[in-house]
């Protein structure tokens, strides 16, 4: 048979794991009133008929839902100030799962740059890779300091659809062959991240050609990049490679912590 049982504030305390002081609060504020008082007493219990509340109020804050928001949607009687509460809770889910997929797929590539980066070998040898055809995301815009290097990101994070989260680590920097061939190489002119399953404005969509691209791999920072960037022009010239289209600039892998000499960068560009 079921029955209302009585508890007190500290068996409900530890029964689900709330403190005595967040129970009391709900009290004050009227959110969760102990249910049942004792006629002799005037001791105040909860009931367990309150547990399916007490659990709500639980999921809501664990989603940030205010309080006063809470004891609204909760204590007025309609039926449908719940569903609706309900519905938008599971949107606001719904994008969080989201987000976390977005962040779950940026930590995998960072891995798995991290990986290739630990094994990669013959740094800082100019050479000639076949690649296939790639898609990519890009803005342009001049681009000739880190203060607009983050603004670029910022706006390359407005033209992709859905939560773009954690860029920084895939996004890659555009210089004309013409400002790579003069020697040129901190004048950069846009931003871009691989498409590998974004979507964005057709505008912004770019079809990088299957074909032959010169590139150099090297430790370092764009600062301090000039002499690879002058191996990458002579190893072109000597062997009459031609370039076309954009030169691209990526970080292969992360050099951001203080031991480190700098990020794992590649820079290629495709040739005649």
């Amino acid at each position: 048979m079921w029955t209302k049982d009585k508890l007190t504030i500290g068996e409900v305390s530890k029964m689900h794991g709330i403190s005595l002081k967040m129970l009391r609060y709900w009290d004050h504020i009227g959110l969760l009133k102990p249910q049942i008082v004792d006629e002799v007493t005037r001791y105040r219990y909860y009931s367990s008929s309150q547990f399916y509340l007490l659990n709500f109020i639980k999921y809501l804050k664990e989603l940030g839902v205010p309080y006063s928001e809470i004891k609204k949607d909760l204590h007025e009687t309609k039926m449908n100030n719940l569903a609706l509460l309900l519905k938008t809770q599971l949107d606001s889910i719904d994008h969080r799962i989201q987000q976390l997929q977005d962040i779950k797929s940026s930590f995998s590539s960072h891995l798995s740059s991290i990986e290739e980066a630990m094994t990669m070998k013959n740094i800082d040898v100019a050479k000639i890779e076949s690649y296939p055809e790639r898609s990519i995301i890009a803005v342009d815009t001049p681009i000739n300091s880190r203060i607009h290097f983050e603004k670029a990101i910022r706006r390359l994070e407005k033209v992709i659809d859905g939560s773009p989260t954690l860029l920084l680590p895939s996004v890659g920097l555009l210089m004309t062959t013409e400002n790579f061939a003069s020697g040129a190489i901190y004048s950069f002119s846009g931003v871009f991240i691989p498409l590998e399953g974004r979507s964005a404005l057709k505008k912004h969509v770019r079809i990088l050609p299957a074909g032959k691209y010169a590139i150099i791999r090297f430790w370092g920072r764009i600062e301090s990049s000039g002499h690879h960037h002058k191996k990458l022009t002579d190893f072109m010239n000597n062997n009459n490679h031609i370039p076309c289209g954009n030169v691209m600039r990526r970080c292969v892998a992360p050099g951001f912590l203080p031991a480190m000499k700098g990020h794992l960068a590649e820079v290629t560009v495709r040739i005649q």
